[in-house]
Protein backbone atom coordinates (compact mmCIF):
# COMPACT_ATOMS: atom_id res chain seq x y z
CA UNK A 1 0.00 0.00 0.00
CA UNK A 2 3.04 2.35 0.83
CA UNK A 3 4.04 1.52 -2.61
CA UNK A 4 1.10 2.29 -3.86
CA UNK A 5 0.64 5.71 -2.21
CA UNK A 6 4.54 6.57 -3.26
CA UNK A 7 3.86 6.34 -7.02
CA UNK A 8 0.33 8.40 -6.31
CA UNK A 9 2.63 11.07 -4.96
CA UNK A 10 5.07 10.74 -7.86
CA UNK A 11 2.39 11.90 -10.34
CA UNK A 12 1.55 15.08 -8.19
CA UNK A 13 5.44 15.67 -7.99
CA UNK A 14 6.22 14.96 -11.43
CA UNK A 15 4.31 16.60 -13.89
CA UNK A 16 6.53 15.90 -16.41
CA UNK A 17 4.98 12.32 -16.36
CA UNK A 18 2.27 13.38 -18.16
CA UNK A 19 3.96 13.19 -21.26
CA UNK A 20 4.99 9.26 -20.53
CA UNK A 21 1.18 8.70 -19.03
CA UNK A 22 -2.03 10.19 -20.33
CA UNK A 23 -4.61 11.06 -17.00
CA UNK A 24 -6.31 8.21 -18.22
CA UNK A 25 -3.98 6.09 -18.49
CA UNK A 26 -2.37 6.86 -14.35
CA UNK A 27 -5.79 6.76 -13.22
CA UNK A 28 -5.91 3.16 -14.85
CA UNK A 29 -2.40 2.01 -13.81
CA UNK A 30 -2.90 3.15 -9.64
CA UNK A 31 -6.83 1.45 -9.92
CA UNK A 32 -5.51 -1.67 -10.89
CA UNK A 33 -2.72 -1.54 -8.37
CA UNK A 34 -5.58 -1.42 -5.97
CA UNK A 35 -7.01 -4.40 -7.26
CA UNK A 36 -3.82 -5.86 -7.45
CA UNK A 37 -3.61 -5.34 -3.34
CA UNK A 38 -6.84 -6.33 -2.98
CA UNK A 39 -6.30 -9.77 -4.90
CA UNK A 40 -3.21 -10.44 -2.76
CA UNK A 41 -4.76 -9.76 0.48
CA UNK A 42 -7.60 -12.35 -0.11
CA UNK A 43 -5.17 -14.64 -0.48
CA UNK A 44 -3.36 -13.92 2.24
CA UNK A 45 -5.51 -13.30 4.72
CA UNK A 46 -8.44 -15.65 3.59
CA UNK A 47 -9.30 -19.35 3.60
CA UNK A 48 -9.24 -21.65 0.53
CA UNK A 49 -11.63 -24.29 0.40
CA UNK A 50 -11.96 -27.58 -2.09
CA UNK A 51 -15.70 -27.85 -2.87
CA UNK A 52 -14.83 -31.51 -4.23
CA UNK A 53 -18.40 -32.51 -5.08
CA UNK A 54 -18.66 -29.54 -7.76
CA UNK A 55 -14.90 -29.91 -8.75
CA UNK A 56 -14.66 -25.94 -7.40
CA UNK A 57 -12.13 -23.76 -5.67
CA UNK A 58 -13.39 -21.17 -3.30
CA UNK A 59 -11.89 -18.73 -1.15
CA UNK A 60 -13.55 -16.92 1.57
CA UNK A 61 -12.37 -13.46 2.58
CA UNK A 62 -13.36 -10.61 4.13
CA UNK A 63 -14.33 -7.12 2.63
CA UNK A 64 -16.55 -5.07 4.06
CA UNK A 65 -18.09 -8.38 5.68
CA UNK A 66 -17.35 -12.41 4.95
CA UNK A 67 -17.28 -12.98 0.78
CA UNK A 68 -16.32 -15.79 -1.11
CA UNK A 69 -14.88 -16.19 -4.31
CA UNK A 70 -14.64 -18.78 -6.88
CA UNK A 71 -10.88 -19.20 -7.97
CA UNK A 72 -11.53 -20.13 -11.44
CA UNK A 73 -8.82 -20.39 -14.30
CA UNK A 74 -10.43 -16.94 -15.54
CA UNK A 75 -9.59 -14.97 -12.32
CA UNK A 76 -6.20 -16.27 -12.39
CA UNK A 77 -6.06 -14.94 -15.70
CA UNK A 78 -7.63 -11.97 -14.80
CA UNK A 79 -5.24 -11.53 -11.86
CA UNK A 80 -1.95 -12.25 -13.77
CA UNK A 81 -3.10 -10.03 -16.99
CA UNK A 82 -3.73 -7.31 -14.80
CA UNK A 83 0.01 -8.10 -12.75
CA UNK A 84 1.46 -7.92 -16.52
CA UNK A 85 -0.33 -4.48 -17.20
CA UNK A 86 1.62 -3.16 -13.99
CA UNK A 87 4.60 -4.51 -14.48
CA UNK A 88 4.63 -3.17 -18.07
CA UNK A 89 3.78 0.15 -17.20
CA UNK A 90 6.02 0.50 -13.95
CA UNK A 91 9.33 0.10 -16.63
CA UNK A 92 7.77 2.30 -18.85
CA UNK A 93 8.03 4.56 -15.89
CA UNK A 94 11.52 3.35 -14.99
CA UNK A 95 12.77 3.99 -18.02
CA UNK A 96 11.29 7.65 -18.53
CA UNK A 97 13.15 8.73 -14.99
CA UNK A 98 16.40 6.84 -16.18
CA UNK A 99 16.37 8.58 -19.26
CA UNK A 100 15.01 12.19 -17.97
CA UNK A 101 17.48 11.80 -14.67
CA UNK A 102 18.55 15.24 -15.18
CA UNK A 103 15.12 16.79 -16.31
CA UNK A 104 13.82 15.54 -12.86
CA UNK A 105 15.78 17.13 -11.02
CA UNK A 106 15.83 20.05 -12.03
CA UNK A 107 12.20 20.22 -11.52
CA UNK A 108 12.51 19.64 -7.90
CA UNK A 109 14.77 22.60 -7.56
Amino acid sequence: MQKRKMLSMIFVIFPSLSEVFSNEESKDLRRQINELILNRDKFAHGNIFIDAENDKVIIQYYSRGKRETEISPEVISEITKSADFIKDKLHVLNDHFRTNRLEIEKEES
